[in-house]
């Protein structure tokens, strides 16, 4: 045990978001009958667990712009959480696809099933994923200097223009 979250390097986070797409799908399987669509985020879980098998695990010091405890772990929180419940979206969207308006497939769940699943776990994870960006964002302009970062302002635009946008529905 290191006394840290998951974000030392990219095996800890890698096993940290697939249990993030673990839990997102489980929460959002217990208000939904998704079960059908289950292999979509368990496949992206696994897959990312085989990833990380393939990294080192070794346990360094963080570098000193991750050494932000209080603001750093409730990012990384926020990161695996929306993460794992847009990955249980991406599942919903994709058996939608499949689905079609016809409900060409018995095993799975009706297309408007798959449709509000969709819709409701970006709604449940944007805002999640809006607040993770802006916390990137305010620890980027406190710690510049130590690890300029130049991919943070750009994702922290996109989401401000999805913002604008909005949802049309």
């Amino acid at each position: 045990i290191v006394g840290r979250g998951p974000w030392g390097n990219m095996y800890e986070f890698s096993m940290a978001f697939a249990f993030g797409i673990l839990g997102g799908y489980l929460f959002l399987q217990r208000r939904y009958p998704i079960r059908a669509i289950a292999f979509l985020p368990i496949g992206v879980a696994l897959f990312l667990v085989g990833y990380a098998a393939t990294l080192p695990a070794t346990i360094e010091p963080l570098v000193p712009a991750l050494d932000n405890a209080p603001l750093l772990t409730i990012h990384v929180a926020m990161a695996m959480i929306s993460y794992g419940i847009f990955a249980t979206s991406f599942g919903a969207a994709v058996g939608y696809l499949a689905q079609g308006t016809d409900d060409r497939f018995s095993w799975l769940p009706s297309h408007k099933v798959l449709d509000e699943v969709a819709y409701r776990a970006v709604i449940i994870g944007f805002p999640i994923f809006a607040t993770m960006i802006i916390l990137a964002r305010h620890r980027e302009l406190n710690v510049r200097d130590l690890w300029p970062d130049e991919t943070e302002p750009v994702d922290f635009l996109a989401h401000a223009l999805r913002l604008l946008i909005g949802h049309p529905q």
